[in-house]
């Protein structure tokens, strides 16, 4: 359901294009691509706490995970300019939050700018790797609710 979605609104975003005579660049599919496992990601986050508490704290700590994970990389560069104590929290924070801003690349899009391949790849991987993460946590969380 979720490709579903995503390939539609991809599609009615192309066909939009189109019909404002827009050229299509490559950053752009490469923008719905890991937009949609952005999404996919979020909705993992949100599994995984629907598991373990009620509806609305679940909806409530996805939405502020997703907004921390927006954030991740200026925290980390905070840390790096203010060096010491601030440095190592923030590097931990860092590292267990997923960055959901590497999978953000509608900026890019809207000006055409292609990122290298690795940067993609790398994008791809992690942000394929935290939702890997939280689904596993989360069907471990569902299976030892089912014994």
């Amino acid at each position: 359901a979720l490709l579903a979605l995503t390939g539609l609104m991809g599609l009615a975003l192309l066909v939009c294009m189109g019909l404002m005579q827009v050229a299509i660049a490559p950053a752009h599919l490469v923008a719905i691509a890991l937009g949609t496992l952005e999404v996919a990601l979020v909705l993992a986050i949100g599994m995984l706490f629907s598991l373990l508490t009620s509806p609305t704290v679940a909806t409530l700590y996805t939405a502020l995970i997703f907004l921390v994970g927006h954030q991740t990389g200026v925290i980390r560069a905070y840390g790096l300019e203010e060096g010491g104590f601030t440095r190592l929290w923030t590097g931990a924070f860092y590292r267990l939050f997923p960055n959901l801003e590497v999978l953000n690349l509608r900026n890019l899009a809207v000006y055409g700018v292609l990122p290298t391949v690795e940067q993609v790849f790398a994008a791809g991987m992690q942000g394929l790797a935290w939702t890997v993460a939280f689904m596993a946590i989360a069907a471990l969380v569902f299976r030892s609710r089912e014994l």
